[in-house]
């Protein structure tokens, strides 16, 4: 579908809903070691335009307040499941 609608984003030159929900199951599929830019190169591009912008940096789950605590917590009870540890 994102061949038929994509420009710099999901659909066209301007960020909408699509781009704001791809980007956090983005995050989800590195976890689990998605080799996107390989097999998903169109939404591989449409992240890589997201992540230049400072609201989709400030969003990210790594710049949460609790982002290291959690990581932390995830990682030790799910110990190699989400491919962490």
């Amino acid at each position: 579908m994102i061949s038929k609608t994509h420009g710099k984003f999901s659909v066209g030159d301007s960020v909408t809903m699509a781009d704001i929900f791809l980007i956090p199951q983005l995050y989800n599929a590195k976890r689990f070691k998605v080799d996107l830019a390989t097999e998903f190169p169109l939404i591989a591009a449409v992240e890589e335009n997201c992540n230049l912008m400072p609201e989709f940096d400030a969003a990210h789950a790594n710049n949460q307040i609790d982002a290291d605590k959690w990581i932390k917590l995830i990682s030790e009870e799910y110990e190699g499941f989400w491919g962490f540890g």
